[in-house]
């Protein structure tokens, strides 16, 4: 027999069970203190997201849009579609392995690393004097 309890609270429907109305309803330790942040930590934290969101929404409009300024620069339009080729590849390929990466490491390991590797590929392609070397 089931000795479920139907309620209705705030147009949510809640079925709990005597066993477990009962236990709760036992005296519980203290609860614990919410976590105490810092005006300064709060700030670094938030900060390090604001970067983190500036170099994706960074590098997103400006793949698309350079792309053609780019392959005119190197008077290689041609080899336009192989740019275009290695970012979307590239970016398909890292999604998918930088979230198994960040389950298996930590969210933060995998953040700072890809902040560097965007650095070190931006400062990469700001160098790149041929097109295929921008394109590795």
């Amino acid at each position: 027999m089931n000795n479920s309890v139907l309620t209705v609270k705030d147009n949510a429907t809640v079925v709990s069970s005597p066993e477990k109305t009962a236990t709760s309803l036992q005296p519980t330790s203290q609860p614990e203190p919410p976590v105490q942040v810092t005006r300064t930590h709060f700030f670094l934290i938030m900060a390090s997201l604001w970067v983190g969101n500036f170099t994706a929404y960074f590098n997103e409009t400006t793949a698309t849009t350079a792309m053609h300024v780019i392959a005119n620069d190197f008077d290689s339009l041609p080899n336009q579609n192989w740019l275009a080729t290695s970012y979307l590849l590239g970016f398909t390929v890292t999604q998918t392995l930088l979230g198994k990466f960040a389950d298996i490491f930590g969210r933060a390991q995998i953040f700072n690393a890809t902040m560097f590797i965007f650095a070190a590929g931006t400062l990469w392609c700001a160098l790149a004097t041929v097109c295929p070397l921008s394109c590795v």
